[in-house]
């Protein structure tokens, strides 16, 4: 599984997120020197639109950069994730941001452009903002 860097930002597309998070372990394994690199992590999935799912291990500044830099979203606690088997690994807080993705792992699946394009908005604006340091993770 290649890590994609264009810009400067990195993607890493996973797959088997449902088997038991078999990718994000091989990602976090395989890639963590790589990933590194970055100040933190966003993850792109799950149903709704303008809000960030975290996993309760993001520190108050982190939190604070991203409600800064996108006031019209929020945060929602969930449970697990891909992101929570790669953020430990590499010590970087991160994300899931939603991208109005319905019906998950069905045959009647889909996503409301609406969202996914709020979603891009909010990435390319996080994206823009500097960073001096990582945002680590909350132990």
């Amino acid at each position: 599984m290649p890590l994609l860097v264009a810009h400067d930002v990195g993607f890493l597309l996973i797959n088997y997120e449902e088997c038991r998070q078999k990718g994000a372990i091989v990602a976090a394994h395989d890639l963590a020197n790589e990933l590194k690199h970055y100040p933190y992590l966003l993850e792109l999935d799950r149903r709704g639109s303008q809000h960030f799912a975290h996993y309760r291990h993001i520190t108050e500044k982190f939190e604070n950069f991203l409600l800064d830099n996108l006031p019209d979203w929020r945060l929602c606690r969930r449970t697990r994730t891909d992101i929570t088997v790669i953020c430990p690994a590499i010590n970087r807080c991160g994300v899931n941001i939603v991208i109005g993705y319905y019906k998950e792992h069905t045959p009647d699946e889909y996503i409301k452009v609406n969202d996914a394009v709020l979603a891009y908005h909010a990435v390319c604006k996080l994206l823009q903002q500097p960073v001096q340091q990582p945002f680590e993770w909350l132990k």
